[in-house]
């Protein structure tokens, strides 16, 4: 998978399909379902009374599943403002590590919270030096929930693994201020609050609600 040609549509039906057959293998292997029911929750997550276990798994799958409206929606916003160069390096290795042979929802799950976090990591630095969102998508509760599924160790192990790739791309593509409140100011705002809506919304819907402590 290529993002390296400006104006390119990206091409991210091959994660789609991927996602698609680790959801058929769910239903019949169960190990992402297996995996949450192992993992303890963060304290600050609370989860309806009944069907908590399968709640936690409808939140992962739509998690898992918004990877690729993500990813298209940052690309085509990238190429209004002249920075697909570096966005797209940012996605290519995404969707390099994305990429792996009959996944399960399981391995798809910690691919998906890599993708999430390398693009909100990304978005932190720039807004950081400029005072103001990149772009309209706050994944904080979202990543929260599948940090903790997957489990504090390995979780910190892809989060410094996103600080070093973030840093080394900044290194060697940094951007103008210029060029970062043109991304701000030609951001399709509405669609990026309808994919944050579908994301964050979705876990309010499901009943899980994360308490607004300093841990959390």
């Amino acid at each position: 998978m290529v993002f390296s040609k400006p104006g390119e549509t990206m091409d991210v039906e091959i994660i789609r399909k991927l996602i698609r057959d680790a959801n058929d293998l769910e239903q019949k292997n169960h190990y992402l379902q297996k995996l949450i029911d192992t993992r303890p929750l963060h304290f600050a997550i609370t989860l309806p009374e009944h069907g908590a276990s399968e709640t936690l798994l409808t939140f992962a799958s739509g998690y898992i599943a918004s990877v690729p409206d993500v990813m298209a929606a940052l690309s085509e916003v990238s190429r209004t403002v002249g920075i697909a160069d570096f966005v797209d390096s940012l996605l290519s290795i995404a969707a390099e590590n994305f990429i792996i042979d009959q996944p399960g929802l399981d391995q798809l799950l910690d691919k998906a919270y890599f993708t999430h976090r390398l693009i909100e990591e990304t978005a932190e630095v720039f807004s950081g030096k400029i005072g103001s969102p990149l772009i309209p998508l706050n994944m904080t509760q979202a990543n929260l929930i599948v940090h903790t599924i997957l489990g504090e160790e390995f979780a910190n192990q892809l989060d410094s693994a996103v600080d070093n790739m973030v840093s080394q791309l900044i290194r060697s593509q940094p951007i103008s201020h210029e060029q970062i409140h043109a991304t701000i100011n030609a951001s399709d705002v509405q669609r990026w609050e309808k994919i944050w809506s579908e994301l964050n919304g979705v876990a309010k819907n499901l009943g899980i609600e994360i308490k607004n402590t300093s841990a959390a």
